[in-house]
């Protein structure tokens, strides 16, 4: 008996010894598409899937696939505005602005997280964070070149949002 206490401490200290050091590496900014040894090439080839089905209306499969990528690769924004359009898409804004808002953190130059986060709290009925949202959006759209079909979203967006004919 005593000898199998002694293999069950061992066993829990390296499992106990394991998860720190997986969470020392994820901390450090490792992530899982590192340790399982996937090329760019091959998550792009995931992502590309992902997007089809997105493009096809199939957001169900398609929020699937961006978590997948987003587990892989936390450090990505496109994963995680992916995975907050598909929930958008799915009428469940509540879950998107999460995903929306990490991928506005990731990336502070893409204005499409915080465009679809201002639809998503007008949804909500949540006109002030709505504004709130829309002027991030308005602020990146100020010192960025292009986004021509964001610009005109936030456009359209503002004006349901501020002007008093545009409001339902």
């Amino acid at each position: 008996m005593a000898g199998t206490k002694g293999n069950v401490r061992q066993t829990h200290a390296s499992q106990s010894n394991g998860k720190d050091l997986w969470l020392t590496y994820l901390r450090s900014g490792g992530t899982i598409r590192e340790l399982r040894g996937l090329s760019s090439d091959q998550m792009e080839a995931i992502y590309h899937l992902g997007f089809s089905h997105f493009s096809i209306g199939h957001y169900i499969e398609a929020l699937k696939v961006f978590r997948y990528l987003a587990l892989l690769d936390h450090h990505s924004p496109r994963y995680y505005l992916g995975i907050g359009l598909a929930l958008h898409h799915l009428h469940q804004d509540a879950a998107a602005i999460p995903a929306l808002n990490y991928a506005e953190k990731l990336d502070s130059k893409d204005p499409r997280p915080s465009i679809c986060m201002t639809e998503c709290f007008i949804r909500l009925k949540n006109r002030k964070l709505a504004v709130k949202a829309l002027g991030n959006a308005a602020k990146i759209l100020k010192v960025s070149k292009g986004w021509d079909e964001e610009r005109k979203q936030a456009r359209q967006l503002k004006h349901y949002l501020i002007e008093p004919s545009g409001r339902k």
